[in-house]
């Protein structure tokens, strides 16, 4: 019957318009950044999964924002097996150096304070571990676009792009403070406490990572390291 199919052709497309409204999107998103928090949340319990279940979520909202429409629990997995090896190696070291730091600082501190050499070693070793997490903010961003980028050629990176992007890392360096902030704060931290961040994170960097990713900024990295080696 004609007036059958007219209906429904009319139903159809009253509900791609929906589909396509920016309030179906909005609420779209705030369930894709529960979930992925929650999920992050999961990870971070282990602390060994700490960076993979970070660079997971990465990965996650930048594929759905590129138009992946995988339901978020499997795009999120998936993200973290593809991401996991490389992840879970830069996490160790970041580990050992923190630990390293870390007793560096509760020395110098536990010096006398009348003790110069005590107060500069102190104070060196507290800029450096500070130097250190603003390097760091980068690093997930690196992993899910450079899929080459392997081990120290990852520190390499982000010691270049975030002095290169000074503004851009000191906005992430925000975000990331942002979030320990946030932390204590149960009932917003279990809702959208490290996603939202995360969220923001990507917008704010595409600009960023799409040049990166145009000229081939993973290869000349590599190429260079492999010039030091022949030297």
């Amino acid at each position: 019957m004609p007036w059958a199919s007219d209906n429904i052709d009319g139903d159809f497309m009253d509900f791609e318009k929906l589909i396509k409204s920016k309030t179906f999107s909005f609420f779209d998103w705030l369930y894709r950044l529960l979930v992925i928090n929650l999920m992050m949340i999961f990870m971070m319990l282990p602390v060994l999964t700490l960076l993979p279940g970070v660079v997971a979520a990465y990965a996650t909202i930048r594929d759905h924002g590129n138009g992946d429409i995988t339901n978020t629990f499997k795009l999120f997995f998936r993200n973290f097996k593809k991401y996991f090896e490389r992840s879970f190696t830069v996490w160790i070291i970041i580990v050992l150096a923190t630990l390293v730091g870390g007793y560096s600082i509760i020395f110098y501190g536990s010096l006398s304070t009348e003790n110069l050499l005590s107060q500069a070693g102190f104070y060196v070793m507290l800029f450096m571990f500070l130097l250190i997490l603003l390097l760091l903010v980068n690093i997930p961003l690196l992993i899910i676009n450079f899929p080459s980028l392997k081990g120290m050629d990852i520190f390499r990176a982000t010691t270049y792009i975030s002095f290169k992007f000074l503004g851009t890392t000191l906005i992430l360096f925000g975000l990331f403070v942002l979030t320990i902030v946030i932390a204590p704060f149960l009932p917003i931290s279990v809702l959208f406490g490290f996603s939202a961040p995360v969220y923001f994170a990507i917008k704010i960097t595409k600009p960023v990572y799409n040049f990166l990713v145009s000229i081939n900024f993973d290869e000349k990295i590599t190429r260079e390291e492999e010039y030091e080696d022949e030297d």
